[in-house]
C-alpha cells in the first residue's frame, strides 16, 4: 500500500508573500486585499490538484506504485 501526502499549501512561502506584501507600503485596506487574494488562489490550486487525483484516483495510484515498487503495472498479476 502506498501512502502519499495530500497536496498542501507550504506556510513559509504563503508567510513570505505575506512580508513583501507587507513590506510594499501600499494601504492596508490595498494589502489586506492582496494578501487574502493571494491566499485564495494559492489554495484554489491546492484544491484542483487534489480534485484531478480524486478524479483520476486508480490512474494515479498505478502511477505511484510503479515509481515507489520499481515494478510496472501488470508486474506480479500473473
Amino acid at each position: 500500500m502506498v501512502h502519499s501526502r495530500p497536496a498542501s499549501v507550504p506556510v513559509d512561502g504563503v508567510l513570505f508573500m505575506v512580508a513583501i506584501i507587507v513590506a510594499s507600503g501600499a494601504a492596508m485596506t490595498t494589502q489586506l486585499g492582496a494578501a487574502v487574494g493571494f491566499i485564495v488562489v494559492l489554495y484554489a490550486a491546492a484544491e484542483a490538484i487534489l480534485a484531478g487525483y480524486l478524479a483520476t484516483r486508480s490512474r494515479t495510484r498505478c502511477c505511484c506504485a510503479c515509481c515507489t515498487t520499481g515494478r510496472g503495472p501488470t508486474d506480479g498479476k500473473s
